[in-house]
C-alpha cells in the first residue's frame, strides 16, 4: 500500500491516514509478531479486554482501543463526545470519535511492535507520507510525532493517538502543518497519551 502526504482537512475519509501508518507499520514488522503478547491487559480491571470487534485484529491482543479512549478522554479533548467507531485495522485493534471531519480523537493499537522494530517502522511509516520524524521525549519507551499523530511505543505494544479540532486550523480554515501544528496538537496529544499509557500497566 502506497500512502501519499495528505491533510486530514481534505480526506474524504478519516480513516485513511492512520490505517495507511498502521498498515506501514504493521507492514515492517517481522512475521513472528503475531505470537507476542502483549505488555498490558493482565488481571488490571481498567486494562483493555479483547471485545468481538477486536479479536480478529491479529496483534491487537489483550488490547481492545474503545475500551482505553474513554468518552470522558474525548469529551475533554474536543467539546463533545461522538458515539465510538472500533474497528480492526490490520494489527491494530482501532477506536474513533468523530464529531466532524475536523474535530475527532482517534487511537489505535497493537502488541505487535516490541523494541527497535518500532524505531524502523515509524521511520519507514513517515517516509511514506514524506515527512520526518520528531522523538518526543517522556512518553513510554519511545515516541515519535510527524503528520499530526503521536506514535508511543511501551514493552510490546504499540500505539498512534490523532487529535484534531478548531485550534489545529488557521483562520481562513486550512489546516496547520509542521511546526505550527506540532506547537498545538503535541502538547494535547502527549498528555492524552500518558493518562492512556496507565490503562496499560
Amino acid at each position: 500500500m502506497h500512502c501519499t502526504a495528505v491533510r486530514p482537512s481534505i480526506l474524504k475519509s478519516l480513516w485513511f491516514l492512520p490505517v495507511c501508518l498502521a498498515l506501514a507499520l504493521a507492514a515492517c514488522s517481522s512475521s513472528d509478531d503475531s505470537g507476542s503478547s502483549g505488555s498490558g491487559g493482565g488481571d488490571d480491571s481498567t486494562s483493555a479486554q479483547p471485545t468481538s470487534a477486536t479479536d480478529n485484529g491479529g496483534g491487537s491482543g489483550d488490547y481492545d482501543a474503545c475500551s482505553i479512549l474513554t468518552p470522558e478522554d474525548v469529551q475533554a479533548e474536543i467539546g463533545t463526545a461522538p458515539e465510538p467507531n472500533g474497528a480492526p485495522v490490520g494489527p491494530f485493534s482501532s477506536c474513533g470519535y468523530f464529531d466532524t471531519a475536523t474535530n475527532f480523537v482517534q487511537f489505535q493499537i497493537c502488541d505487535c511492535l516490541p523494541g527497535s522494530q518500532f524505531n524502523d517502522s515509524a521511520k519507514s511509516a513517515a517516509e511514506a507520507l514524506e515527512t520526518e520524524v520528531k522523538p518526543v521525549d517522556g512518553v513510554g519507551d519511545k515516541a515519535y510525532w510527524y503528520a499530526g499523530l503521536l506514535w508511543v511505543q511501551k514493552g510490546d505494544a504499540a500505539f498512534n493517538l490523532w487529535i484534531s479540532k478548531a485550534g489545529y486550523y488557521a483562520a481562513d480554515g486550512s489546516a496547520l502543518e509542521g511546526d505550527a501544528l506540532e506547537a498545538v496538537s503535541l502538547p494535547d496529544e502527549k498528555a492524552l497519551a500518558l493518562k492512556l499509557l496507565d490503562r496499560l500497566n
